[in-house]
C-alpha cells in the first residue's frame, strides 16, 4: 500500500535535489559534467548521429543517456530541464526502493532503506549532475522490481519486460550489458520450471535493444562495442593503474602510463592516430599482454578496486571531512548490509535477482574500477539488505 510516509520520502527527494542543483546554478552544471553528452545531443539533433563531433567519435558512449538529453537540449534550455528531469529519477527510486522493501522483507524495512535512499548525500548531490548515472540507477531498480515481481507472476510478459528493463540500463552504459547474464542465470537457477519460461522471452527482449544497438555499431564503425572497452580495459589493467587511482581519478592513471610508454608503443598509437577502433582494439590487448605477464599482480589488482568499493572510499577522493563524511556514512551500511545478505541466505531464490546485480558490479569492479558515481548503482540494494540488519529480521521467512 503506498503510504503518506512513502509519499512524504519522495517528495523530500525531489525537492533536495532540485533545489541544490537550481541553486548552484548553470556554470557548475555544465562546468563539472559530462558536456561530451551535449555534443552527442546536438550532433543528433543535427542529423549526424551519436557522435562527438559530426562523423567522429561515433561509438564511444551508448546511446540513452544521449537521447535523454537530446530532448532537452531540442527544448533549448537543457540546465533546467535536465535537473528537473533526473531530479525526478531520482525521486522514484526512493519509490523503487519502497516497493522492493515491500516485496522482499516488510514495511519498516521498505520504509527506513527508502528514506536512505532519499537523504543519501551522495545522491542528492549527483542525481541531477550532467551524467548517466541517475538514469542507469533507475534502470536497474526498475529491471530488478520486475525480475523479482515476475517470480510472483511467472508469466512470459513479466520476463520480456524484465529483460527490457534490463536492456535498456545496458543501452545507458555499457558495465550493465554484465548484469544481463547473472540476471538470466538467476532466473535460470533459483526459479522453478515455470519460472524459467520467462527465460526466452527475456533474452529476445535484451538481443532485440542490445543487438539493434550493436548492429548500428557495426555499420557505423565496423565494430560491435563501444570505441572506449578497450580503453577502460587497459587503463584499469597496466603497470601504472594505482599511480593516482582511486585518491584521484582513473583518467590521471591513463595520463600516467601515456608518459611512460616505451617508444615502439608511441610509434603504433600514432600510426593509428584517427581510427578510434583501431586504437581501442589494441589499448585492449595491451591489458590482455599485462594480465598474461603479470597474473599475480593483476589479481592484486583486482581485489584491490574491490576493496576500494567495500571500504567506502570516496573515489575521486574528496577534502578530508568529505572523505570522512562519505566513510561515516556508507562504512556502517556496508557491514549491515552483509549482514543482511547472510541472513537472506535460507531464502536466496527470492532474491537472487538482488545477488545477480551485485555480483556483476563486483565483477566488473574486478575487471574495470569503480569510482563512487559507478558504485551508486548498487546503494539502494545496499540499503535495503543494512534496513533488514537494523531490525534484526529473520530474512528467511520474508521469502
Amino acid at each position: 500500500m503506498w503510504t503518506w510516509s512513502a509519499r512524504g520520502l519522495v517528495l523530500a527527494a525531489f525537492v533536495l535535489r532540485a533545489a541544490l542543483r537550481l541553486t548552484a546554478g548553470p556554470a557548475d552544471f555544465f562546468t563539472n559534467g559530462y558536456t561530451k553528452y551535449i555534443a552527442i545531443a546536438q550532433n543528433l539533433l543535427g542529423g549526424h548521429g551519436f557522435c562527438v563531433a559530426a562523423g567522429d567519435t561515433c561509438a564511444s558512449r551508448e546511446p540513452l543517456y544521449s537521447l535523454f538529453v537530446a530532448a532537452f537540449v531540442a527544448l533549448g534550455d537543457p540546465f533546467h530541464g535536465l535537473v528537473i528531469a533526473q531530479a525526478a529519477l531520482g525521486a522514484f527510486a526512493v519509490w523503487l526502493v519502497w516497493t522492493i522493501g515491500n516485496d522482499l522483507f516488510d514495511r519498516r524495512v521498505a520504509i527506513l532503506a527508502a528514506a536512505a535512499t532519499a537523504i543519501s548525500p551522495y545522491a542528492i548531490v549527483h542525481d541531477t549532475a550532467l551524467q548517466d548515472t541517475v538514469l542507469v540507477n533507475v534502470l536497474a531498480l526498475l529491471a530488478l522490481r520486475l525480475w523479482i515481481r515476475g517470480a510472483d507472476s511467472n508469466s512470459r510478459i513479466a520476463g520480456a519486460a524484465a529483460g527490457a528493463c534490463s536492456a535498456l540500463a545496458a543501452l545507458v552504459t555499457g558495465r550493465m550489458l554484465v548484469a544481463l547474464p547473472f540476471w538470466i542465470a538467476g532466473v535460470a537457477i533459483a526459479g522453478g520450471r515455470e519460472r524459467r519460461r520467462q527465460i526466452l522471452p527475456a533474452l529476445a527482449a535484451m538481443l532485440l535493444l542490445v543487438g539493434g544497438w550493436t548492429a548500428r555499431n557495426w555499420l557505423t564503425v565496423r565494430a560491435p562495442v563501444p570505441s572506449v572497452t578497450g580503453l577502460r580495459f587497459w587503463e584499469a589493467n597496466h603497470e601504472w593503474t594505482f599511480s593516482h587511482f582511486p585518491a584521484q581519478s582513473i583518467d590521471a592513471s591513463y595520463d600516467e602510463a601515456i608518459d611512460h610508454l616505451s617508444a615502439d608503443r608511441r610509434a603504433a598509437l600514432a600510426k593509428l592516430s584517427g581510427d578510434e577502433i583501431g586504437t581501442d582494439r589494441l589499448l585492449g590487448l595491451w591489458g590482455l599482454e599485462f594480465i598474461a605477464a603479470h597474473p599475480l599482480r593483476a589479481a592484486g589488482g583486482a581485489a584491490r578496486k574491490v576493496w576500494v568499493v567495500l571500504s567506502a572510499q570516496l573515489s575521486p577522493g574528496r577534502s578530508g571531512w568529505l572523505q570522512a563524511g562519505y566513510r561515516l556514512w556508507f562504512l556502517p551500511i556496508h557491514v549491515l548490509a552483509i549482514v543482511g545478505l547472510w541472513r537472506s541466505r535460507a531464502s536466496w531464490r527470492r532474491h537472487a535477482p538482488a545477488y545477480a546485480l551485485l555480483g556483476s558490479f563486483l565483477v566488473v569492479t574486478a575487471i574495470f574500477w569503480a569510482h563512487t558515481s559507478h558504485k551508486s548503482l548498487i546503494d539502494p540494494v545496499l540499503f535495503l539488505y543494512a534496513s533488514a540488519a537494523v531490525f534484526q529480521r529473520q530474512l528467511a521467512d520474508a521469502g
